[in-house]
């Protein structure tokens, strides 16, 4: 993880935040829209904001919200600055979704986020879920949702939807959220990096190429017209078989998973695809539909556990047919149904 991205992390909730909220609306963050008055802080109730360098952010609510009348801008320039909206117990068996939209511009190494950060039960930072960070595009909204779960972080006592800028940037932040659910909450992505803005050194983060013995494959954040955001997994290569790795999950044959996702192919054919795996040895694969046209195309896939009884578990990959090929991806979602 990039150093600043740690320190992002480090300080989030660094803050002393009081007070829990008693209720858990599906959406617990007060005045998620910022249409309503601001407390004394110029934040929300029960919001706090954090910087480092202190005092390198500027925050303020302001006119221009995705939805409604208004938005909140973090502007500056230090090592991490932003702030945590309301918070909530955490409790047993509960899952948490952050996620929030975000509009960014400034210098091009600036980034923002949005987490499930956790504290202790002083209010003392433990940790945060971390989907990854949005680059500049400048007057683009970009979407980002990441989730949790309760036991994810070891002795935390309660959890807040927290955002943080890093670098010198003008960041819009608008709709803002923190969803409670006993279950996988609808819309819950269970691939970290889905949207693939989650960018180090041009490689996406939690994705890896995969071909035959003498065969080179890349696999890279694209900046082609992704579908949404500023990225997209961009798969390329001339091979027998020319697969994206993503994350591999356990498998419970009492559930089912559809892998959704969009598609395009400048060359070849592009598809999703879930492999199935004895622990380290591949068993098998279901694909979807492929795609032979430069235009995005929705297209989706769902486990077949029954057909693969010694399957212990199931990865999600992106994946080309025989040939060269450039084929493109982006917002992939993994969905408990």
């Amino acid at each position: 993880m990039p150093a600043r991205s740690a320190l992002a992390l480090t300080l989030l909730l660094a803050a002393g935040l009081a007070g829990y909220a008693q209720d858990q609306p599906r959406n617990v963050v007060v005045n998620s829209s910022l249409e309503d008055p601001v407390a004394g802080t110029g934040l929300p109730e029960g919001w706090w904001p954090f910087a480092d360098p202190p005092d390198s952010y500027r925050i303020a609510v302001v006119a221009g919200g995705r939805t409604g009348d208004k938005a909140l801008l973090v502007e500056g320039d230090g090592q991490v600055g932003g702030f945590t909206t309301t918070r909530v117990p955490v409790e047993p068996g509960k899952r948490y979704l952050a996620r929030g939209w975000v509009k960014i511009e400034g210098d091009p190494e600036a980034k923002a986020t949005v987490q499930v950060g956790f504290s202790d039960a002083d209010g003392g930072y433990l940790g945060s879920t971390w989907l990854g960070n949005v680059s500049p595009a400048p007057g683009r909204w970009q979407f980002i949702s990441v989730p949790a779960h309760a036991d994810d972080v070891a002795g935390a006592a309660s959890a807040c939807a927290a955002v943080s800028v890093i670098g010198k940037a003008k960041v819009w932040f608008d709709d803002l959220e923190l969803v409670v659910a006993d279950g996988p909450v609808p819309g819950d992505n269970l691939i970290t990096n889905g949207n693939v803005e989650d960018v180090v050194e041009g490689a996406p983060v939690y994705w890896i190429p995969f071909t035959e013995p003498g065969a080179v494959a890349t696999l890279t954040a694209g900046e082609d017209a992704p579908e949404e955001g500023a990225h997209c997994l961009c798969l390329k290569g001339d091979a027998q078989y020319i697969v994206g790795l993503g994350e591999t999950y356990a498998i419970d044959p009492a559930k089912t998973y559809t892998l959704r996702g969009f598609v395009r192919a400048k060359a070849g054919d592009a598809l999703l695809q879930i492999e199935y795996c004895m622990d380290e040895q591949h068993l098998g694969n279901t694909e979807s539909a492929h795609v032979t046209r430069d235009e995005w195309e929705e297209r989706s896939v769902t486990t077949d556990f029954a057909s693969f009884p010694d399957a212990t578990h199931f990865r999600v990959c992106v994946a080309a047919a025989t040939g060269a090929v450039e084929a493109y991806f982006d917002d992939l979602r993994l969905v408990e149904e």
